[in-house]
């Protein structure tokens, strides 16, 4: 994705992530509320979803299983800290502005039809790919997707 948002620019390209934590990922929610803290405080969100990945078997369910939430959410904060320099104290404050949000964007994602994760949305537009789809493949994707938009569109509000 960072190669794509490069490629294309945000004049070209409007990319959305949605984090979309499944209810049987028993961490998927605290991981996608850490990010949302990670952006919110303007840092890189790519570095901690990288990090996030590369140490992500000690947050699967049965590695984790007798860690309690704050347990998880300090680990996240620890993450937050060593990819992004964000203190414990700054992270959890934002953990807190940002948990009502989290909740609002899992509803809004349920009724666009997200049911996974990850899904991709380019231009506002549904693509359907999976982890192997290769950066080519991608700019093939979005070339359509911006030469769709470029021609004459008829609306009907009936």
């Amino acid at each position: 994705m960072k190669q794509l948002i490069t490629h294309y620019g945000p004049q070209q390209l409007k990319f959305t992530m949605y984090v979309y934590p499944l209810p049987y990922h028993h961490n998927a929610y605290f991981a996608a509320s850490s990010g949302a803290v990670v952006a919110s405080l303007g840092k890189d969100i790519w570095k901690f979803a990288d990090l996030i990945f590369q140490n992500q078997a000690q947050w699967f369910n049965y590695a984790s299983r007798n860690m309690t939430a704050n347990q998880v959410i300090d680990g996240m904060a620890g993450l937050a800290l060593q990819c992004c320099g964000i203190s414990n104290d700054d992270f959890n404050n934002q953990f807190i502005m940002v948990d009502l949000q989290c909740r609002a964007d899992y509803s809004v994602m349920a009724a666009r039809g997200v049911y996974g994760s990850p899904l991709f949305y380019i231009n506002d537009a549904f693509q359907w790919a999976g982890s192997t789809t290769t950066l080519q493949q991608w700019i093939t994707i979005i070339d359509n997707v911006i030469e769709s938009y470029s021609q004459p569109h008829l609306n009907y509000l009936g």
